[in-house]
C-alpha cells in the first residue's frame, strides 16, 4: 500500500468588481476624450478597453468619440466585469468667413456690405474691438479698419473668421468759382463757372439738382447765358471712383440794373500831412471808381485816396451797370485840431 500524499486546495480568488471611471469629454477645441479608472487602484492591477492589451496606467487618452468597455485584471489574472464608458461626439464647430458685396477699397457712405457665410449667432468686430449692436449676418462698415465676425453654433462653440481689411475713401466737397463775368446776367452777358480747386479725376455739373448731360470732364467749366438761369452745383470724383458731396449752390439770375454798391472808409476820411485814405466797395468785382464825377481808371475793390475830393463807385459787368454809389467826401485835414466820431483829426 502506497504512502498517502497531502494536497492543499486554495480557496477560489475573489473576482474583481467592475471598475469605476471618470471621463474627460471632447470640447469645441479638442476632438478627443480621456477615460481614467478611479477604482480599483493598486499594485499588480492592470487595465484594458475593449479587450485590448492590458496596461499599468489607469488613463486612456486620445480617444475618439465612441463607446468603450473598460475592464481591470488583478495580479492573479482575474478579469473584472466591464463598465461601459462613452466619449461624446465633439460639439459642432463652425468655420465662418466674410464675403464683401464689392471692392473693400470703397467709398465712404457707399453700399459695401460684409456678409457671414453661416446662419448662426453673430458678433462683428473692428480692429479686434466689439461693435455694439452688430449682431446680424450682415454689416455695413462706416469706417476703414480690419473686420472679423464671430459665430456661435447651436452647441455653444464660438469661432472667429479671418479678418477682412476695409479701406473707405473720403472726398472733400467740390466748390465753384466765377471764372469770368458775373452770375447776375444783364443785357446778353454770360458767366463762366469753373471748379474752385482742381484735382478731381472727373467732374459733374448740376442745374437745379439735375445732372447736366455732357457737363463733365477733368477740365470742366461751363458758360451760362440768360437761357440757363438757375441754381448750379458741382461734384467731383477721385481716383477710387468716389464722388464728393455737391458744392454749395451758385445761383445765376438776370437783371436790368445791378444793385448800387456802398463805400466803407477804412480809418479816417481826413487826409493828414501826406497820408492816404482807403475806400472799399461792397462789391468784390466789377468796380469803377470816380473822383469828382470823373473816372479814375481804378477797378479794384479797394481804392487808395491821396487827394481830397468827392469819391464814388459803380459796378459794371460790361453789359450792365449799377447806379452810382453815394458820394464819400475825403477832406484835407490841414489845420484841424479836433475829433469827429471818435476819430483823431490832423494837428497843424
Amino acid at each position: 500500500m502506497s504512502a498517502i500524499t497531502a494536497a492543499t486546495v486554495n480557496a477560489q480568488p475573489a473576482p474583481t468588481v467592475a471598475p469605476t471611471v471618470s471621463l474627460t469629454q471632447t470640447t469645441c477645441s479638442v476632438s478627443t476624450g480621456t477615460i481614467t479608472v478611479t477604482t480599483p487602484i493598486g499594485a499588480g492591477i492592470t487595465y484594458s478597453i475593449d479587450g485590448g492589451n492590458y496596461q499599468a496606467s489607469p488613463i486612456f487618452s486620445g480617444l475618439s468619440a465612441n463607446s468603450y468597455n473598460v475592464t481591470a485584471k488583478n495580479s492573479l489574472g482575474c478579469v473584472s466585469s466591464f463598465v461601459t464608458a462613452i466619449i461624446n461626439t465633439q460639439p459642432l464647430t463652425l468655420s465662418p468667413a466674410i464675403s464683401p458685396s464689392g471692392s473693400v477699397t470703397s467709398c465712404l457712405g457707399g453700399v459695401l456690405v460684409l456678409t457671414s457665410n453661416l446662419a448662426a449667432s453673430y458678433q462683428w468686430y473692428k480692429d479686434g474691438i466689439l461693435i455694439s449692436g452688430a449682431t446680424s449676418q450682415t454689416y455695413n462698415p462706416s469706417s476703414s479698419g480690419s473686420y472679423t465676425v464671430s459665430v456661435t453654433s447651436a452647441t455653444g462653440c464660438v469661432s472667429v473668421s479671418a479678418a477682412t481689411v476695409v479701406n473707405l475713401t473720403t472726398t472733400s466737397p467740390a466748390s465753384i468759382a466765377v471764372n469770368a463775368g458775373s452770375p447776375i446776367l444783364c443785357n446778353g452777358s454770360t458767366v463762366q463757372l469753373c471748379p474752385l480747386i482742381w484735382g478731381y479725376s472727373n467732374y459733374q455739373w448740376y442745374k437745379d439738382g439735375f445732372a447736366i448731360a455732357g457737363a463733365t470732364g477733368v477740365s470742366s467749366c461751363i458758360t451760362i447765358d440768360a437761357t440757363g438761369i438757375g441754381s448750379y452745383t458741382l461734384a467731383g470724383t477721385n481716383g477710387a471712383g468716389c464722388w464728393s458731396a455737391q458744392s454749395a449752390p451758385l445761383v445765376v439770375s438776370t437783371t436790368t440794373t445791378l444793385p448800387s454798391p456802398t463805400i466803407t472808409v477804412i480809418g479816417s476820411n481826413v487826409l493828414c500831412n501826406g497820408s492816404s485814405v482807403v475806400l472799399q466797395s461792397s462789391s468784390p468785382t466789377g468796380n469803377l471808381w470816380f473822383k469828382n464825377g470823373n473816372s479814375t481808371g481804378a477797378i479794384t475793390q479797394t481804392y487808395t485816396v491821396t487827394e481830397p475830393g468827392n469819391y464814388s463807385v459803380l459796378v459794371s459787368t460790361g453789359t450792365c451797370s449799377s447806379a452810382m454809389s453815394l458820394i464819400t467826401i475825403v477832406s484835407d485835414g490841414a489845420g484841424a485840431d479836433f475829433t469827429i466820431d471818435n476819430a483823431s483829426q490832423c494837428l497843424s
